[in-house]
């Protein structure tokens, strides 16, 4: 019999190790660590760890993996920004004390070349800190990582950049990048996840 959980824990050891060096590891380094049969939620959790690691130094809010968030329907697709601002404006009118909040979808992706990618996302929560997401994002495993600073930051320069939903990243053989060009899916490396590197 296949012991699986070991093979696990010599996979998290190997990722812990990694995470706490600088971002880059090499192919061979990645390649050896990724296997099958870990579950893809711990896989996620991995990316989230190395995000969170790689992103932490440059925001004054603390990051922070959410534990549940409720998906809701009536959002449009593609338009997070627009629908956590809008489902906040409607219910404020109600005084139900609604927020937009700021982040991440972190998804796994496996094979033969895996990686991880992080989609700048927005949703909402109420006054008893219930996170709520009304924007359609398909079946695929997720997790959501709160990001305060990419609100502020788009609060902030309003009028500067051209998008307050700032640039998908991926991260692969150790290596961030960022979606710079979605209609050519032109990625830029990044050696640093800071904030206003984010945004075009």
């Amino acid at each position: 019999m296949t012991n699986t959980h070991g093979k696990n824990s010599a996979y998290i050891s190997q990722m812990d190790r990694l995470i706490k060096q600088p971002q880059r590891m090499s192919a061979a380094d990645f390649k050896k660590a990724e296997t099958p049969r870990i579950p893809e939620q711990e896989m996620i959790d991995v990316g989230v760890e190395a995000f969170i690691a790689a992103r932490q130094p440059f925001c004054n809010a603390k990051l922070k993996k959410l534990s549940h968030v409720t998906k809701k329907h009536g959002g449009m697709k593609n338009r997070a920004f627009t629908n956590a601002i809008d489902t906040a404006i409607a219910s404020n009118r109600m005084q139900k004390g609604i927020r937009c909040q700021s982040g991440w979808l972190v998804q796994y992706h496996g094979g033969e070349n895996p990686f991880h990618t992080f989609i700048q996302h927005w949703w909402n929560s109420d006054m008893a800190d219930n996170h709520f997401d009304n924007t359609p994002v398909g079946e695929k495993l997720n997790s959501y990582v709160l990001d305060f600073d990419i609100y502020q930051y788009g609060s902030d320069n309003f009028h500067y950049i051209k998008s307050n939903v700032a640039c998908s990243l991926l991260l692969q053989n150790g290596v961030f990048s960022m979606l710079y060009d979605a209609g050519r899916m032109h990625f830029i490396e990044l050696s640093e996840l800071r904030t206003e590197l984010l945004f075009k």
